[in-house]
Parts: C-alpha cells; sequence; structure tokens
C-alpha cells in the first residue's frame, strides 16, 4: 500500500502523484446506517436467537422446528456479524447485508410453505426493505473500503 499525504486540495495523493478520492461521509445522510447497525441489526439478531431456541420447544410438535431452530440461531449469529462488517465499513458489507436480508426472505418463504402459514404481506415487506437497503448502500458504496 502506497503512502499518502493530504496535497493543497485536500485530496489524498500518493507518493507516485496519484490522486486518490477520499469518501467523503458528510455528502451522505447516514440516518438510516446508524439506525440500522445501533438498533434494527440487534434487535433482529436477538429475536432470530431468542426465536431460536424456542423452536426447539416445539419439537414435538413438529420435526422441522429443531431444525428451524438452529437456522434462526444462526441467522441470529450472522445478523450480528454482518452489523459489525456495516458499521466498521468493510469492504464487503454491503453484499453481507444484502444477503442475510436475502437469507430471511427465503427463510420465511420456506417456513411459510412448511408449517402452511403464508403471510404474503411479510414477504413482501421483506423484498421491499431489501430493494431499498440496497439503493441506500448502492450510493454509499464507496465509504465501504476497509
Amino acid at each position: 500500500m502506497d503512502k499518502t499525504y493530504m496535497n493543497e486540495d485536500n485530496a489524498m495523493e500518493n507518493v507516485n502523484g496519484f490522486v486518490e478520492e477520499e469518501a467523503d461521509v458528510k455528502k451522505y445522510g447516514m440516518g438510516w446506517h446508524k439506525f440500522l447497525i445501533y438498533f434494527s441489526m440487534f434487535a433482529a439478531s436477538a429475536i432470530y436467537i431468542i426465536d431460536g431456541i424456542l423452536c426447539f420447544k416445539y419439537i414435538e410438535y413438529n420435526a422441522l422446528m429443531g431444525l428451524f431452530g438452529v437456522i434462526e440461531i444462526a441467522l441470529g449469529v450472522f445478523y450480528l456479524f454482518v452489523r459489525n462488517s456495516l458499521a466498521k465499513f468493510r469492504e464487503n458489507a454491503i453484499n453481507l447485508f444484502l444477503t442475510a436480508q436475502i437469507l430471511v426472505i427465503v427463510y420465511s418463504v420456506i417456513t411459510s410453505l412448511v408449517l402452511e402459514s403464508f403471510e404474503l404481506s411479510t414477504i413482501i415487506a421483506s423484498v421491499t426493505m431489501t430493494i431499498v437497503n440496497r439503493n441506500y448502500y448502492t450510493k454509499r458504496k464507496d465509504l465501504f473500503i476497509y
């Protein structure tokens, strides 16, 4: 990695004279990002882990509940990992976040079909939020460089 310094135009310049664009966090509204990393992803993670543990209580009614419990606990742990990646502006954080949301949608569809409790409104809301989050983070992808 080349050493860089600030030139007179407040742009990053490396020792070879190439100007590197520095992402300006101030030009983006980051309120939604802060909401996600400080509340929403913690809450979702806790809910998945607790729900996963509760699934084991119902194994006697449906043998798949144990599998669902393991999957929900894994989703909860994955959400914590993704949350930390987003908070640290990791390079692959956006892809991880969208992957987590898609996994939740797929899991919701599968459990709805297996348990015969299809809730279309929940799935539509999840798909909508995935699209909104994709658009939000696509505009801010130059911030995720670490």
